[in-house]
C-alpha cells in the first residue's frame, strides 16, 4: 500500500508485480467513503475485486503502529479537594481497547471498567493500597498487561 504523489492510494501485491492480475486496486478518494473498499482492522478488504488501471511497481510498504504507552500514578487522593480524585492513566497512547481491575490486600477484586480513561473514583474503600491491573490491546495488533500498586489517601 502506497500513497501516490497524486494523492491516490496503491495497493498492490507484496511480490513484484509481472502482469496485470497481480494489481489489486487503487483508492482514487481516500478521503470519502465508499464501497470501493471497507475497513478491516488489520488491513484493506478489496473483496476479491481487480483493477486493471496498472499500479506503480514499488516496494512493499508498511503501516507501523507504536507500542502502547502506559504511565499510572501510585497515588491518588479522593478526599473531596478536586486534587487527584480518581485513579486514572497519566498516560495511555496507541490502545484500541482495555479494561482496569482494582484488588484490595486480601485478593479481591473491588473494581473494574471497561472505561479506563474514566478511572475509579475510591468508591467507600478505606485509605490503604490496592493493586491494579490494566489488560489493553494496543493499534499494534499486540495484547498486553501492566499491574502495579496505589495508594489510596483520603
Amino acid at each position: 500500500m502506497q500513497l501516490g504523489p497524486d494523492g491516490r492510494i496503491y495497493i498492490s501485491r507484496c511480490n513484484d508485480i509481472t502482469n496485470e492480475s497481480d494489481y489489486l486496486a487503487v483508492i482514487n478518494n481516500p478521503g470519502r467513503e465508499g464501497t470501493a473498499c471497507n475497513f478491516i482492522s488489520k488491513g484493506v478488504s478489496l473483496g476479491g475485486r481487480k483493477n486493471k488501471l496498472g499500479l506503480p511497481n514499488f516496494i512493499a510498504s508498511y503501516f507501523r503502529f507504536e507500542d502502547p504507552v502506559i504511565d499510572m500514578p501510585n497515588v491518588f487522593t479522593p478526599n473531596g479537594d478536586d486534587y487527584n480524585p480518581v485513579f486514572k492513566p497519566i498516560l495511555f497512547n496507541h490502545m484500541l481497547d482495555a479494561d482496569l481491575t482494582i484488588i484490595n490486600r486480601w485478593g479481591q477484586r473491588i473494581f473494574y471498567t471497561r472505561d479506563v480513561e474514566t478511572g475509579w473514583d475510591g468508591g467507600d474503600a478505606p485509605a490503604g493500597v490496592y493493586y491494579w491491573l490494566l489488560r489493553y490491546e494496543g493499534k499494534n495488533g499486540k495484547m498486553g498487561t501492566a499491574k502495579g500498586w496505589v495508594h489510596l489517601l483520603r
